[in-house]
């Protein structure tokens, strides 16, 4: 269990301290957004990045919210200090609706913050070395632009992936194209161009990062559908996301993907990657 120290409505508490209203609308309807970062050298990276689209979020729901950036910058950074322990941190920032005025009712509340501190954990060195293994599932996350808290496709989908010993599952939709996975986004590069679904995915910050990165060193972008036919065809795929970086795809079902893990622009745009988060963490 994590004892660290958290925050919650104006309050500073243990893990075992935290509470929620049964009756809170994330509760009974399941009704919150979140949004999800990291440090490096203990100072939060893209902090502003992740709370605009934590308020971005917030809007596709209609919570309606009132927290300045100022406020939490300041709470985050206290977090750190009150967890000083940790080497890097795993940031986790809720807004959920709030308990509704009317018990039963879809009616708003006074929407709940809650900030989690976390000590971050790197994924496992085999997904660097030997690729990502995806199972595809034939879905589309319900309001993609936003990071809510309705992760019942991803609960569903990484269940029935380990059960294949595959490590997450990759979204694809009617048209038979593919999305994204269930917490990170999919680039496929093929013939040089880097290719990656616009539609019906989350802005990742990482993934808009990349592409920013990619531009700059003359990488063709182009952000179109991708089918799963032309994808399994692809020199090399990678996900990006908060907590993985840039992470190599190894496997889609059964078909493999490139010749080695990571490929040559991967490994390219994952070392330029490093030395911006050097840049802006030193």
């Amino acid at each position: 269990m994590n004892d660290g120290i958290h925050y919650k409505d104006g309050d500073w508490l243990r893990a075992k301290d935290m509470n929620l209203s049964v009756f809170d609308l994330s509760v009974t309807r399941g009704i919150a957004v979140f949004d999800y970062l990291r440090t490096y050298n203990k100072k939060p990276f893209m902090l502003r990045q992740h709370y605009q689209r934590l308020i971005n979020s917030a809007g596709v729901l209609n919570i309606d919210i009132d927290f300045k950036f100022e406020e939490i910058t300041s709470i985050i950074n206290k977090g750190i200090k009150k967890n000083s322990t940790y080497d890097e941190f795993g940031i986790r920032m809720i807004i959920t609706a709030g308990t509704s005025p009317k018990q039963g009712s879809l009616l708003p509340g006074k929407p709940v913050l809650i900030i989690l501190f976390e000590e971050f954990e790197d994924p496992p060195q085999a997904w660097y070395e030997n690729g990502l293994r995806l199972k595809t599932i034939n879905s589309v996350r319900i309001l993609p632009s936003a990071k809510t808290a309705d992760y019942k496709l991803a609960f569903i989908g990484m269940n029935k992936a380990r059960e294949s010993g595959m490590d997450d599952v990759l979204y694809v939709d009617e048209n038979n194209c593919i999305l994204e996975s269930s917490t990170s986004n999919i680039f496929c590069v093929k013939n040089s161009v880097l290719f990656t679904p616009k539609l019906d995915v989350l802005g990742g910050i990482t993934r808009g990062l990349v592409i920013e990165i990619a531009k700059q060193i003359n990488v063709k972008v182009e952000e179109n559908c991708i089918s799963l036919d032309n994808a399994l065809e692809s020199e090399e795929i990678f996900a990006t996301a908060t907590n993985k970086e840039i992470v190599p795809v190894g496997y889609i079902n059964n078909s493999k993907i490139g010749d080695r893990m990571p490929g040559g622009i991967t490994q390219k745009l994952h070392s330029e990657l490093k030395k911006y988060i050097d840049k802006v963490s030193s």
